[in-house]
């Protein structure tokens, strides 16, 4: 296990829980190997916000939201490359090449795990991801 996360959850609404993400990368940069619980339903959005001052994220850093069971990334590579200075929010869909249709991101709930890369030594940033109960 590597860097930090305190983390949380909330409901939003009567239908939504966001789950947010404080973290702190070690020496390497890195956080990784601390997994999380989430509901199953479908991803409505992401939100990614640097530290500020002294520990602000190198530029271009990475976040990753892998489930434990299959080790994909449910944020759809939304969470490549962000800003060190501005925040973003993202909505997260998937993409059925055969069909040419887009859909929202589903997740089964049980462990994922947020992996951050390319952050700098012992920075800091949050992340938070909104969660619909069922299928959108």
């Amino acid at each position: 296990m590597a860097g930090s996360i305190v983390f949380s959850s909330s409901t939003v609404g009567s239908l939504v829980i966001r789950y947010t993400y404080v973290w702190t990368s070690d020496a390497a940069g890195v956080v990784s190997g601390i997994s999380h619980d989430l509901i199953h339903g479908a991803v409505v959005a992401a939100t990614f916000s640097p530290g500020a001052g002294g520990v602000q994220p190198t530029n271009l850093y990475d976040v990753a939201l892998r489930c434990d069971q299959h080790s994909v990334d449910v944020l759809n590579e939304e969470g490549l490359d962000k800003s060190s200075t501005a925040g973003s929010h993202h909505s997260i869909y998937s993409y059925n090449a055969a069909k040419g249709i887009f859909f929202r991101q589903f997740v089964h709930g049980g462990g994922y795990t947020l992996g951050v890369t390319n952050a700098g030594a012992s920075k800091q940033g949050t992340m938070e991801i909104y969660v619909s109960h069922g299928v959108l």
